[in-house]
This record gives C-alpha cells, structure tokens and sequence, in this order.
C-alpha cells in the first residue's frame, strides 16, 4: 500500500505540474488594436498588380467588365437620389477594382508563394469595386459564385454576381488597399507578388501579403485587434516597424504561433460578456504561443504519470480480482 499510495502521489503531482504548465500557453495577453489604414492615393508598380488589380489582362476582365452596365443600374437605383448626379458607364469603368482571396484555410502552414496561391485558387475570389460619383463614392463587392443543377454542373458554372453595395461616407474611410501595399513594400522592396486576403479562421479583416519565392511580409488593411504577449508581439513585427503600424514578418508568425479558435475565458471581459450575450463573436487576429521546451517536458511527465497511475491501479484490481476467485475454489475443495 505504501507503494501504491507514492506511485499515485507522484502521477498526481506529475499532473498538476502538466496543467499548469498548460494553463501557461495563452501567456498575460496584451490587447492591441491596429488602426484601419487610410485610403492613399498610390499605384503599386506594375509587377505587383497581376493578382491585385484590374486590367485588360486578367483573366476575369471580360466578365467582370461586362457586369458594368448593371452596376450602373444598380448604383443609380439604391443611391440615385442621394448622389451629386447619377451614375454613368464612365465612373463604373474609372472605378477602382481589388481583387480579393477569401479562404478559410490556415495560411500559417503554408510557406511559399506557390503554397499560398494554389490555396487560394481553392477559396473564393471576388472584387471589391471603389466607384466615385463626384465625391461620393460607393463600395460595391462583386463576388464569383459556382452554379449546379440538380447536383450537375451546368454549362457556364460559375458567373459574377454583385453581393452588396454600400455607400461610403468619408472618401477617408475607403480600404487602405493601395496604403498596405506601399506600407509592406517599404519593409520588403524585393516582393513579387501582392495578395489580399479576407480570412475569417484567422484574420477577419483584409491583409495584405507580399511575397516573393517565400511569403514575407503580412500587413493589415482593416481595424484589427491582435492578442499575444508583450515579448510575442514584437518578436513577429518587421525590425524596424511599431506595433501601430501592423507590418508583420510573416515567416516569424509562422513559427511562433498557432491559430486557434479562443474560448471566453481567454478573452478580455468585453469580449467574453459579447459572445456570451449576442453569440460567438471572433477577433480579427488571434495568436498564441507555443509550448516552451520546460512546458512540453512537464505536460509529457505529467500524461506518463497518468498513464503510469492508470496502469499500476489496473493491474492491482486485477490481482485483487484473481485472489477473490481463489478464495471461494479454496472453500470448495476443503
């Protein structure tokens, strides 16, 4: 019994230990909330705008182009009375057009360019569409959508839809498309490829990725709000970036920390008080630290000692068992 009684003793305390090292992972969280970039007037060079912008190249011009008679229609219908004058065909086709990735994959596992965009063909794609009617502008988010027919692809099976239209109060408050880019391109001058990508597992708001063979940068567009510890947060910033200014090195984020869904507890009272009123209600960015080396060591002792303690009170009870079966033979044969 006195074996027994350490042995359980020690798979306990080996336990306890675990779960606190466990209950260590989502470090004191630091709440910061990036400000949504302003809209900037700024082209980005030629080479980055195959998978950002609209050209007579790309591979959904003629559709998206021919959908620019009912945006007319549309824009004229919904804000017709409340624009400076009425939309035309021209303001539709000087608009300016972004092209977005919306995926649900997490893109932390990922690690080229090539990686990245084969995942993102897999997504949705769609086009998010600044039209100014003088100086009101509008934002209007066209989005590619597959058709079937009783379970059957059909002819043309895919189209382009408009999925909102609003109008946008402050010229200032358009997107910071054009403002990420040139943020991003500061911190990685050598960057091929632009991407923006609308991810709700791990985003929520639009980000910008820059890349070139490898994806480097990652530079937030919308208001975003980012958990993690202090030393966290600015191990994964660019060297020579702020906090406020929410330019990441993509590659330090991809090996620091690992996406996951947060529970009420921990987040902030605010957060926790809104999910639990009005449902489930996901931050923009959400990170964690990994298990640090001493953390992985004692939640592995502390899993061997459960183990251990499950074992060794199996094989008594069965011993016990077996004494208990001999007895009554014993009583039967005297």
């Amino acid at each position: 019994m006195k074996h027994l009684g350490l042995k359980i003793t020690a798979g306990i305390l080996c336990l306890l230990l675990g779960l606190g090292a466990g209950g260590f992972v989502a470090a004191p969280a630091v709440e910061l909330t990036l400000p949504q970039r302003s809209y900037q007037e700024y082209r980005p060079p030629e080479e980055l705008l195959e998978h950002v912008s609209f050209y007579p190249g790309c591979t959904d011009y003629e559709a998206v182009s021919g959908l620019q008679p009912h945006l007319v229609q549309e824009i004229n219908r919904q804000f017709g009375e409340n624009l400076s004058r009425k939309a035309t065909l021209e303001d539709v086709q000087a608009g300016e057009y972004y092209r977005i990735y919306i995926t649900d994959e997490n893109l932390y596992r990922l690690h080229t360019t090539q990686q990245l965009l084969e995942t993102l063909e897999q997504g949705e794609v769609g086009w998010d569409c600044y039209i100014t009617v003088e100086d009101d502008p509008i934002l209007v988010k066209l989005r590619l959508l597959s058709v079937t027919q009783d379970g059957q692809p059909v002819t043309q099976p895919r189209y382009w839809t408009i999925q909102s239209m609003e109008a946008v109060e402050d010229d200032q408050d358009r997107a910071g498309y054009d403002a990420a880019v040139q943020a991003g391109l500061q911190y990685d001058p050598d960057a091929a490829q632009v991407f923006l990508v609308r991810n709700p597992e791990l985003y929520g708001f639009n980000v910008c990725l820059l890349c070139s063979d490898t994806i480097n940068t990652l530079v937030t567009v919308g208001e975003t709000s980012l958990y993690g510890s202090a030393s966290f947060l600015q191990q994964v910033l660019e060297p020579q970036s702020t906090l406020e200014e929410g330019v990441f090195s993509f590659p330090q984020l991809a090996a620091r920390c690992t996406s996951f869904q947060p529970t009420s507890a921990f987040l902030p009272v605010e957060l926790a008080l809104r999910s639990q009123q009005w449902g489930y209600s996901q931050p923009n960015i959400i990170q964690r630290q990994s298990l640090t080396p001493l953390q992985g060591i004692l939640l592995t002792a502390s899993l061997l000692g459960a183990v251990a303690g499950g074992v060794f009170l199996y094989r008594k009870r069965q011993k016990r068992k077996q004494v208990q079966n001999r007895a009554p033979e014993g009583k039967n044969q005297s």
